[in-house]
């Protein structure tokens, strides 16, 4: 199964980040923000990365 959390710099997105290797059934997590927030240094306190992509981009945006 694959994971996209919108929002990983977040308070809640980088909870599930940094927990999402508890959940077996996950194979690819795919990490999306717009770093607007400044908190990216969350998501490198990670234990465990487990085939995470991290990509800088803006949902609001039809480009990305």
């Amino acid at each position: 199964m694959n994971l996209l959390i919108t929002g990983a710099c977040g308070h809640i997105g980088s909870y599930l980040a940094e927990n999402i290797y508890k959940i077996k059934k996950i194979k690819k997590t795919i990490l999306i923000d717009n770093m607007n927030s400044n908190r990216f240094c969350s998501l490198f306190n990670s234990k465990k990365k487990k085939k995470i992509k991290l990509y800088r981009k803006d949902i609001k945006q039809k480009k990305s």
